[in-house]
Order: C-alpha cells, then sequence, then structure tokens
C-alpha cells in the first residue's frame, strides 16, 4: 500500500493521498511498538511529515516521535523532526537533532531506510544548526558552523550575514 501510494503520488496522481492514509491507518494500531513493523514504515513516516493531510490517523507530533524511536539513524526522518521541533519553537530539540544529522553525515553512519539526497549533510543543515546555536545563545558555536560554510556555497551569503548580526550584537 506505501509503495503504491508513493508510486501514484510520483506519477501525480491524487489517489496516492488515499491509499497513504489507508496505510496509515493500519499503521495506526502498531505506532506503540518498540520496533518499525516494516521497514517501509519509514517512508509512510517520511510521508506523515512531509505531504501528508489533516485528516491522516496520527498528528505530525506523533509521527515525530514515532519516526525518532524507530529510526533514530534515519537522516532525513531525523532532518524532519528536527524542522517540526523547530516549527514547534523547541529551539533545543531542534539543534540537538540537526547536530545529530552533521554527525552522522561525518562518521558515514546511518540507516538508509528510505533514499535521501546527500546533500542533508551539508551546507543547509549546518546554516539551520547555526541558528539554532546562535537562538539559544551559543554564539561561539554558531560562528563557528557559519564559518564551515565554504564561499561556492549557495547558502555562504547567509553564513556571512549571521556572522556580521552576531558579532554586532555580541
Amino acid at each position: 500500500m506505501i509503495e503504491l501510494g508513493r508510486s501514484l503520488l510520483l506519477s501525480g496522481q491524487f489517489r496516492g493521498h488515499a491509499e497513504l492514509a489507508d496505510a496509515a491507518q493500519i499503521l495506526h494500531s502498531s505506532l506503540h511498538l518498540p520496533q518499525p513493523p516494516i521497514p517501509l514504515a519509514a517512508a509512510l513516516l517520511e510521508y506523515a511529515l512531509t505531504h501528508a493531510p489533516a485528516d491522516l490517523p496520527f498528528s505530525r507530533k506523533t509521527a515525530v516521535e514515532v519516526a525518532l524511536r524507530w529510526f533514530p539513524f534515519c537522516p532525513p526522518l531525523v532532518w524532519l523532526a528536527a524542522r517540526w521541533n523547530y516549527e514547534q519553537g523547541r529551539i533545543d530539540e531542534a539543534a540537538g537533532l540537526l547536530q545529530k544529522v552533521l554527525e552522522m553525515g561525518g562518521k558515514k553512519n546511518y540507516d538508509d531506510s528510505i533514499s535521501f539526497d546527500q546533500s542533508i549533510f551539508g551546507d543547509e543543515t549546518r546554516l539551520n544548526y547555526g541558528v539554532c546555536c546562535a537562538k539559544l545563545g551559543q554564539v561561539k558555536k554558531a560562528i563557528n558552523q557559519f564559518k564551515l560554510i565554504e564561499k561556492g556555497s549557495r547558502f555562504y551569503s547567509f553564513a556571512q550575514k549571521n556572522i556580521e548580526q552576531l558579532q554586532d550584537r555580541y
């Protein structure tokens, strides 16, 4: 069901949402388990955190909690959990998760249950981590993260602006 729903959505067919909602309904009864009932549950959780309609059988908050319990080393799920935490104002949790993504990439120690773009280990995540550090008052750590973003990166100018703002304030 999960593969069918994803395939339908990739081919532009809206009924993929209904297929994934049915799969989510089935998965709902397993959300309490310590381990995922199937590895493909990672793809369904990714959907729940990115494209799912509001009427999915479980909330984004639940999807975050389950994703981190079942797939704690799956970079896209950890990154999406960080984004959700940031949106909720939970900057400390977001920072910790972004740091974890960067560490997974640096150590090449992660779960590839679902495919993802390797750039998740790069400058965008580093910039977001730096912003979180700055918001937490960890100015030195934030500046260090921004300085790691190289000149050719599309995030370089953002990093430089953040460095300037932090140096002006502190």
